[in-house]
């Protein structure tokens, strides 16, 4: 099933002609010619925007052509300068106009070269853009397989966009026409909700018609997806003890080299989006899916909030889409969290009839053997498979600041109303089921998750491609290394647990 998505690329292939729209973080490889040697060479480029303007975001990209680089910008001023470095190697810099273009032959390759143009904005601050380039031989690519899209335009989706209602730049949430293997239509665009610091955009993908991207089989086919760029050992440890605890659902995943109009990308996680599906987010004709969200009021969604939860967030919803506080479902909904909320103040014996204490738990106990530290951006999601059924919280998802507590403290979600579970854990028969659930998942979870961390061994290609993210980012030293760096950290939240459970 796998190779319907894969890129077959012969040394037929002369070359490829690249194009790269460098704002925000992005990784991008290239498949060209030398003009020397006539061997097909692959160039991996990463480029972060740092700035922006009042009215027009500042660019610096790159491409191939005739066998060298050719650099193109537009900073918006008069003057700027351009440097060059050679990774072990000599450096330049050069004043240039503002905007214009730089042709550079490396005539080296398995090198790593640094292009940083430097310009002062309005404000007389100085920011540097940044591109970065490596040249690897064809036949010592990776054997991780490829995901392979095409923009209907040939331009890679920009984190940032302007808007000129707004007179700003936002956070670009618009899709893009693309196709698949040249052939399967679908749109993309940048996924998350910020472009700072970032290394690698995210996408979200979605498809006319389902598809199954995985290899699963046809009853997994759906019609979203997300490509994760960042925190790759993290995601898979988090969507891996997401099952140890046992909740319902955690997303399924893999890993691909992303080729984004014949740009090689970089190492992603192409995984399942949270939304209902009978192999997902399984949910019955009259069931709900909402999320906890921080950022609400970019979601297109009518949104509410609960008295007894941070203000900071309100309630979207994800299914049924609901985009009028007048819509009769929307009512009802909100009456039912109003309902929790009341049980919780005046009578918590209704609780176990309204909400899944099970899956709460088991939840909240992966987030405090993780020591998850970012409450607001741990994305929270709640669903109700019917009428009937009690309120359940899950998956897990976003893993960035997993293990980011000090060892010997609880998850953030212990001290912060984001969840009910600071709430729930006040009746000491909630208290009595988490240290239960507990003792009853810790004896086994480092074995299980050690096992279930090995098999990235097993993975063809998955070192090799870590190693050309390395190269460029600085990010990843082995799958080893992050195996055992990971496990060491869970290895002393357990060993505190161990001795604090019992004290509550």
């Amino acid at each position: 099933m796998w190779g319907n998505f894969s890129v077959q690329i012969t040394k037929k292939l002369l070359f490829l002609f690249f194009s790269v729209l460098a704002i925000g973080a992005a990784v991008f490889l290239y498949v060209g010619n030398t003009g020397k040697s006539g061997t097909p060479e692959q160039e991996i480029v990463v480029a972060q925007e740092n700035s922006t303007s009042p009215e027009f975001v500042p660019y610096f990209n790159a491409k191939t052509q005739d066998g060298a680089i050719l650099l193109e910008w537009n900073s918006y001023t008069e003057r700027a300068d351009l440097s060059i470095h050679e990774k072990d190697g000599p450096s330049t810099t050069t004043t240039v106009d503002g905007s214009g273009v730089y042709q550079f032959d490396t005539g080296r390759h398995g090198k790593l070269y640094t292009f940083t143009l430097s310009y002062m904005d309005d404000n007389s601050d100085m920011q540097d853009m940044t591109l970065k380039r490596m040249f690897v031989k064809f036949d010592e690519l990776p054997e991780l397989m490829f995901l392979n899209i095409d923009t209907e335009d040939g331009i890679t989706p920009i984190c940032e966009r302007y808007d000129p209602t707004l007179k700003m730049n936002v956070m670009n949430k618009e899709y893009k026409k693309a196709t698949l293997n040249h052939e399967t239509p679908l749109k993309i665009r940048i996924r998350g909700n910020s472009c700072v610091n970032r290394l690698k955009d995210s996408y979200k993908l979605s498809f006319d018609k389902k598809i199954d991207l995985l290899g699963l089989g046809e009853e997994y086919a759906d019609t979203k997806w997300n490509l994760m760029g960042k925190s790759h050992a993290e995601t898979y440890f988090g969507l891996q003890m997401g099952k140890a605890v046992g909740l319902e659902w955690q997303p399924r995943m893999r890993f691909v080299n992303l080729i984004l109009n014949g740009e090689w990308m970089g190492v992603y996680i192409l995984c399942e989006s949270i939304n209902a599906h009978p192999k997902r987010v399984a949910l019955d004709q009259d069931g709900y899916l909402i999320e906890y969200d921080v950022h609400f009021r970019k979601s297109n969604s009518a949104f509410f909030a609960s008295d007894l939860l941070n203000q900071q967030l309100r309630f979207i919803f994800k299914h049924p889409k609901i985009l009028s506080q007048g819509d009769a479902l929307y009512t009802k909904i909100v009456s039912q969290f109003e309902t929790i909320d009341d049980a919780i103040r005046h009578d918590f014996t209704k609780i176990e009839n309204l909400v899944d204490l099970d899956s709460f738990i088991a939840w909240e106990l992966a987030h405090d053997m993780m020591g998850t530290q970012d409450a607001t951006g741990s994305n929270m999601f709640f669903y109700k498979q019917n009428d009937n059924s009690k309120l359940k919280i899950g998956p897990l998802w976003d893993f960035d600041s997993i293990f980011m507590v000090k060892p010997n403290a609880h998850s953030v979600f212990w001290f912060t109303n984001t969840t009910y579970f600071p709430l729930l854990m006040n009746n000491q028969s909630v208290k009595d089921k988490y240290k239960a659930k507990y003792f009853a998942v810790a004896p086994s979870i480092e074995e299980t998750m050690k096992s279930a961390m090995d098999k990235l061994k097993d993975i063809p290609g998955l070192q090799e491609s870590f190693n050309l993210d390395g190269e460029v980012y600085g990010t990843y030293k082995s799958v080893d290394a992050e195996i055992d760096r990971l496990m060491m950290r869970l290895h002393e939240r357990i060993q505190w647990l161990n001795s604090n459970i019992e004290k509550l």
